[in-house]
């Protein structure tokens, strides 16, 4: 009988993965958020199942894992700090702010006004009587005359209850450049806090009309306003063009 040769000997390795453990942990804390002591123990791992030519699944994915939180924590982290910045900037912006209106509020505050019950008192207001001139950018204005009427001739007579304001002004331009005027920068500021344009008057003559006044021009003319007939102090405003300074006249 003959003699059958013995196969030969599979040999497979069996040996024990030393970094399996490793491995293991370095997924679990990579899904819990512990992403360097993670990625530390993934990359042990891999070295170790790597030597004795095993491959180490799951230090692998722990290995990911911890790199990609890694990289969102730092992102989030920048954006943090950015928008920490940003808030604290807005923040101080918004003190400097208040502090600049208070200051404002305050300085305003403190002014003495000379028409103190007026309503609507701005801090750059120019307060005059009527004969006292004010200038605004080189503008001067002269109240010359203040008169109310009932009627301005037989056609025009004021209904019950109101009264023509018949305002005569001069101006001159003493500035350095031509400057444009109108009637229009007339306003009357009324005791019940209503603000009136002029009205257009058939009767009188010499009214203020629309213009240009060049450097060293005088004019002078009148401005008619329909009122409500008040007992209490009525005013004039003249604000010349895009100004915002205003000079406020006492007219009653």
């Amino acid at each position: 009988m003959e003699n059958t040769p013995a196969p030969n000997p599979v040999h497979t390795n069996t040996q024990e993965d030393p970094g399996k453990g490793l491995g293991i942990a370095s997924l679990i804390l990579s899904l819990i958020g512990l992403h360097l002591i993670a990625l530390i123990l993934g990359i042990i791992g891999y070295s170790q199942s790597k030597k004795v030519q095993k491959t180490n699944g799951m230090a692998i994915a722990g290995i990911i894992i911890s790199l990609i939180g890694m990289v969102v924590g730092t992102i989030f982290i920048i954006a943090l700090v950015l928008g920490a910045g940003k808030t604290a900037v807005e923040i101080d912006k918004a003190a400097k702010s208040s502090t600049t209106t208070t200051t404002s509020s305050s300085d305003d505050s403190s002014r003495v006004y000379k028409f103190a019950e007026r309503a609507d008192k701005q801090s750059t207001d120019i307060e005059v009587l009527p004969g006292v001139s004010a200038s605004i950018r080189g503008m001067q204005m002269t109240v010359d005359s203040v008169e109310y009427k009932a009627s301005l001739g037989d056609f025009e007579t004021a209904d019950s209850g109101k009264v023509y304001l018949v305002v005569k002004v001069s101006l001159s331009n003493n500035g350095t450049s031509t400057k444009a005027y109108s009637q229009y920068d007339f306003r009357v500021q009324t005791a019940s806090g209503q603000v009136l344009d002029p009205t257009f008057a058939v009767s009188l003559k010499d009214t203020l009309n629309s213009a240009d006044l060049v450097i060293g021009g005088k004019v002078s003319g009148i401005v008619v306003f329909l009122l409500p007939e008040e007992t209490t102090h009525q005013y004039i405003i003249w604000k010349p063009g895009f100004e915002s300074d205003r000079v406020i006249i006492q007219a009653k």
